[in-house]
């Protein structure tokens, strides 16, 4: 992933990397110098969380916050972030990120995200944006959720949600809300 145009390493790499760096300077070192007599055997186990769950509407809230320069550093490039909400303008039936500026469409993901909402319909929005971005990032693959006794994949539930959205079902805000939250924050995936 990226962020401010460089490439971040995996957790643990660094580590790694010290560790065979302190290695290849061992292993350069003459025995005839007397450090030691016998021959190294070093391993290096490496493991890596999956950081790749569904996340927060606050995770990307705070991604396009840190994109758009406001505030902190995230996982995500302004770009990235971009070519996620075209792929959403492209597939949903609610939002349309078409501006002609990659900073507008940013801002206007980061107003639908953040705080103060006006009434349940924007809070709705704001766990709807928050799967999608979950979905076209790849987060949500091959997660699920049993809600109040249905079982939901991202794509299920982002119909549905879209579906209440359109039709103004008012009445069952709160329940979509809090399915699309569910499933933005059911599963433990560091940090």
């Amino acid at each position: 992933m990226k962020s401010d145009g460089r490439t971040r390493s995996p957790p643990g790499l660094a580590i790694v990397l010290v560790l065979l760096t302190i290695l290849a300077a061992a292993l350069s070192i003459p025995p005839s110098k007397g450090l030691w007599s016998e021959d190294l055997n070093i391993s290096v186990g490496v493991s890596v969380a999956d950081y790749t769950c569904p996340r927060s509407k606050g995770f990307w809230q705070h991604q396009f916050s840190a994109a758009l320069g406001i505030q902190g550093s995230g996982f995500f490039s302004l770009s990235e972030l971009d070519d996620m909400l075209l792929a959403i303008n492209g597939s949903s039936q609610i939002f349309s990120f078409d501006q002609p500026s990659i900073y507008d469409r940013a801002a206007e993901a980061l107003a639908v995200l953040k705080p103060p909402y006006a009434d349940m319909e924007e809070k709705v929005e704001a766990q709807l944006l928050a799967l999608w971005l979950n979905h076209v990032s790849g987060y949500a693959d091959g997660y699920e959720i049993s809600y109040d006794g249905t079982v939901y994949d991202a794509s299920s539930l982002i119909a549905a949600v879209e579906d209440a959205l359109v039709n103004g079902d008012q009445d069952n805000y709160v329940y979509w809300k809090d399915a699309a939250e569910t499933f933005n924050t059911s599963f433990d995936c560091g940090p």
